[in-house]
């Protein structure tokens, strides 16, 4: 009887084993590392969220600052409001500041994973958007042992943090007994990647996909480092608006801003913002941003290189801070300017390389260029490796040839991008009107998960997906761009009360000129 037991359990371990290797694919799933942007996950000192603040710390800040802004309004005492006001806003940033080297004053920590993401499933399970929302959906489709998740602190050194990163690559080919993984990067993660890159080659990397990526700078950083600070009362107005993700919540913060302005608190507000930067700029950067900000290589590392050396003069001593400058110089020199020749390597090592770009969304107003092309951050020529864009609300002009002839088209339907002058113009795809890493669960992680199975190089021309896509928050959809994509109700009625609200101010600036003089 034994023996008849044990040849049936035999028989049935023989099936089960030729089920499994006909069900079984080949080669078990490449592992999938994704690395964070910016401030994914809170900075803590000995257990204390220090960034981003906490509610009670905002509110324990704007209490503070009511004092002096009121006595401001009264007296236009702007020295006695920042003698009052700069010591509180330093106070509240102070724990991030790094030291004349560019590393953290403080024992500052943020959580990191070197597991696969099957140890940590209360991390992602409920996210459905950003980077974790890429997490989620790449668990639920290769299996969250195969998923890996790299975050860091955005303040330092890129160049370090690449060996952290590959480390993290180490152990997911030594779990897997893989030769490469598939290898995802999100905003400033970009600089990691191509620090990586720099340091360790492509040789374990099988797809290599940059996602809403600084790996070429960030306009306003440098703008900022340089000494530019700047408010604009129409794109403060235009970025609220863009902060709407759906029709609905976008008409409402547009109908918000339409009224403000009208009222014209808009004028105002940018009046005293402006007032108090010319007469406060030398002390908001040596009370605050020079010694918070300018301290960080991180940030130091977003500036384009066009603006690194001007940005370098203002906020550095080159004495002082001989060590960081060192850091930054490679940084800068060695990664971010050699960006195409770096990732041509990677393709001769045998890796795929895609460059996704979003676009049509307004930036930080904080700078004089802000009718950039951006997806709410980073720059469209920057984050594409180098597109020609439109400014913002405008195409492309009527005459206009497209910068590179290669043969293939690369302006998009709505005459907004140029693409033909990327680093790589057949493996850049733009997304309109999503914001930046702003990668919901369904379409557009799919399209992630679609690049990182390539077994081969696809090109904009015989992906599934096309070079130009448009981005439906309402339905979380990605479809071919066409040139009448961005047409929607809720733009034809923005546009008539931005119109209503033109007559109305013009009629009221007539009645004072006539009546109240």
């Amino acid at each position: 009887m034994k023996k008849l037991i044990s040849v049936i359990l035999s028989v049935i371990m023989l099936f089960s084993s030729a089920v499994c290797a006909f069900a079984y694919d080949g080669e078990e799933n490449t592992p999938f590392v994704l690395v964070s942007g910016m401030n994914v996950m809170p900075l803590y000192e000995n257990g204390n969220q220090v960034w981003p603040m906490k509610s009670n710390t905002v509110v324990s800040l704007a209490k503070q600052l009511v004092s002096p802004i009121s006595e401001l309004i009264k007296t236009k005492d702007y020295k006695a409001f920042g003698d009052k006001a700069l010591p509180v806003v330093y106070s509240a940033v102070s724990k991030l500041a790094c030291d004349e080297n560019g590393d953290s004053v403080y024992n500052i920590t943020t959580p990191t994973y070197d597991k696969n993401m099957s140890n940590y499933p209360e991390l992602y399970k409920n996210e459905n958007k950003d980077e974790l929302g890429i997490v989620r959906a790449a668990c639920e489709k290769y299996g969250a042992q195969n998923v890996y998740f790299y975050n860091y602190d955005w303040r330092l050194d890129p160049l370090e943090h690449a060996e952290g990163l590959n480390s993290l690559i180490e152990t997911a080919l030594t779990e897997h007994n893989a030769d490469r993984v598939n290898l995802a990067c999100c905003s400033m993660g970009g600089t990691l990647v191509m620090s990586y890159l720099y340091k360790y080659g492509a040789q374990n990397v099988k797809n290599i996909i940059m996602l809403s990526t600084a790996f070429q700078g960030v306009e306003s950083v440098g703008a900022m480092l340089s000494g530019e600070l700047y408010i604009d009362k129409n794109a403060l107005m235009s970025r609220v608006g863009d902060l709407g993700k759906t029709d609905m919540s976008s008409l409402f913060y547009n109908i918000l801003m339409i009224a403000v302005d009208t009222a014209g608190l808009g004028d105002k507000a940018e009046d005293i913002c402006a007032d108090i930067l010319n007469n406060l700029k030398e002390e908001i950067y040596s009370e605050v941003l020079k010694k918070v900000f300018g301290t960080m290589p991180g940030i130091f590392d977003l500036t384009a290189f066009e603006d690194y050396e001007n940005a370098k003069s203002f906020m550095l001593d080159s004495s002082v801070n001989a060590n960081m400058i060192s850091r930054c110089d490679e940084y800068m020199y060695c990664v971010q300017s050699r960006a195409k020749n770096l990732l041509e390597s990677a393709i001769d090592d045998g890796a795929n390389v895609y460059i996704v770009c979003q676009y049509n969304l307004q930036g930080l107003p904080v700078y004089s260029h802000v009718l950039s092309n951006t997806d709410l951050l980073i720059d469209v020529k920057y984050a594409s490796g180098g597109a020609v864009s439109a400014e913002l609300d405008s195409v492309l002009p009527d005459d206009y040839v497209q910068a590179v002839d290669d043969g293939h088209d690369h302006i998009s339907k709505d005459r907004m991008i140029d693409a033909s002058s990327c680093m790589f113009p057949e493996y850049t795809f733009f997304i309109k009107n999503q914001a930046h890493v702003d990668y919901n669960v369904g379409d557009s992680t799919d399209f992630i998960l679609y690049l990182a199975d390539s077994e081969k190089q696809l090109t904009v021309f015989d992906a599934e997906y096309s070079q130009f896509m448009y981005y439906n928050a309402n339905k979380n959809t990605l479809t071919p761009l066409n040139k009448d994509s961005s047409k929607s109700f809720k733009n034809a009625i923005i546009n008539i009360l931005k119109k209503l609200a033109e007559i109305f101010k013009t009629i009221v600036s007539i009645f004072k000129d006539s009546f109240l003089k």
